[in-house]
């Protein structure tokens, strides 16, 4: 998918990403429930990818991102609100709890960044072949709002 802005390789398998290990606080907003579906696809069609690690990461309300350091908002290298990873289960769907600015529910709290790593090499795939918002995107995916597709090997 994508690294960017701001990945940072964090170690943390976890479904629920709104908490700062550091100190245990949450960030503020409403909580959003995403299910991230990955599918691999190649002439015969699309399969779940089951395995696969989903790296999700985003700013808060402000616009203020963990693990990073940056003029616009400052130092927060020691923090990881806000990051975390999972695996696909065998469905390809690998889920999270995240926020959303308070008030409003639908809307995430800003740009929300994902990558994928592929199961068997742990390589990371940068560029989708669809997203969600690509019409072309293959017709077995188009009734999931939020999936992934990863071309076959």
């Amino acid at each position: 998918m994508t690294e960017g802005p701001y990945f940072v390789d964090t170690p943390l398998q976890r479904p629920d990403i709104r908490s700062d290990p550091a100190d245990g606080s949450l960030r503020e907003g409403e909580p959003l429930e995403l299910a991230i579906r990955v599918a691999q696809v190649d002439a015969a069609g699309c399969a779940p990818l089951a395995g696969a690690q989903v790296d999700l990461w985003h700013c808060d309300a402000k616009g203020v991102y963990s693990g990073v350091s940056d003029p616009g908002f400052g130092n927060t290298a020691r923090h990881a609100f806000l990051r975390g990873y999972q695996f696909t289960n065998a469905d390809g769907v690998a889920r999270f709890i995240t926020c959303t600015r308070a008030g409003i529910p639908a809307a995430p709290c800003t740009s929300t960044s994902r990558s994928v790593r592929r199961p068997s090499t742990g390589t990371t795939t940068s560029r989708p072949s669809s997203f969600s918002t690509i019409p072309s995107r293959p017709a077995c995916l188009r009734r999931h709002p939020t999936a992934a597709v990863i071309p076959a090997a």
